[in-house]
């Protein structure tokens, strides 16, 4: 039975600016097995992911129904995008304005752990 990662509490955006090299992003790059499990720590961002992976949604949507602040919002889906975890698209409002949507790709991730060596995988 897989096990889940409790609630922690939420990264401080010092701790989430930090510069985390050879993170994924979308690329053929490998995943930062370390980078990536820490940002899966954080409940804020598993709350957006949640949020967002049925449904494309804008920064605005998720920040209300979440009650955070957008800034928090935005910080979480720059982290998750460079990690390949959110991709975004324009779309069109009625009223004309051109909004950023966001949504989650991950379906999977598996950690596996041979030899010492923690590998993660996500699966899209």
């Amino acid at each position: 039975m897989p096990e889940t990662v409790p609630r922690s509490r939420a990264r401080t955006d010092t701790e989430l600016s930090r510069n985390d090299a050879g993170t994924a992003t979308g690329s053929n790059d490998p995943v930062d097995s370390d980078g990536l499990l820490w940002m899966l720590s954080d409940e804020y961002a598993r709350d957006i992911v949640k949020e967002i992976s049925e449904d494309p949604l804008p920064a605005r949507d998720i920040a209300d129904s979440l009650d955070l602040s957008r800034p928090t919002v935005y910080r979480r889906l720059n982290r998750l995008e460079e990690f390949g975890i959110v991709q975004t698209s324009l779309s069109l409002d009625p009223d004309g304005h051109h909004r950023q949507q966001f949504r989650s790709t991950l379906e999977e991730v598996v950690v596996s752990i041979d030899a010492g060596q923690i590998d993660v995988d996500l699966a899209a």
